[in-house]
């Protein structure tokens, strides 16, 4: 599924507490991440500023409970996890996967995971 996750480059891996972790560049422009994580905390700001770990391809998409995670503002991650349940309702199984394939680029597309340095 190459190139189905905009702006996620590739990078070093690491494992930290068992669990898959991914690092990599970040390589989207610093006014638009910004505003995001700005949007994110205003709208929930019990979690701005905590740390969630990501899983690229969410479980209930067909992502492997070990999947590749990402640790992201907890905020920011409650505004992904929303964009993927909208673009696919929970509970009624993983699509197919170019089905899964556009979900994850439009949920990409609209949440980068990378801040530029």
């Amino acid at each position: 599924m190459a190139g189905a996750v905009p702006f996620v480059g590739t990078g070093a891996t690491a494992v930290k507490l068992g669990k898959r972790i991914i690092h990599s560049k970040q390589i989207v422009k610093t006014g638009k991440f910004d505003n995001l994580l700005k949007q994110a905390a205003d709208a929930y700001p019990n979690k701005a500023g905590k740390i969630e770990y990501h899983h690229i391809t969410p479980q209930y998409l067909g992502g492997s409970k070990n999947g590749v995670l990402m640790p992201i503002d907890a905020a920011y991650h409650q505004q992904i996890t929303n964009a993927f349940r909208n673009a696919w309702d929970y509970g009624i199984g993983p699509p197919n996967a170019a089905q899964l394939e556009k979900i994850m680029t439009n949920v990409y597309t609209q949440f980068p995971l990378f801040k530029p340095f």
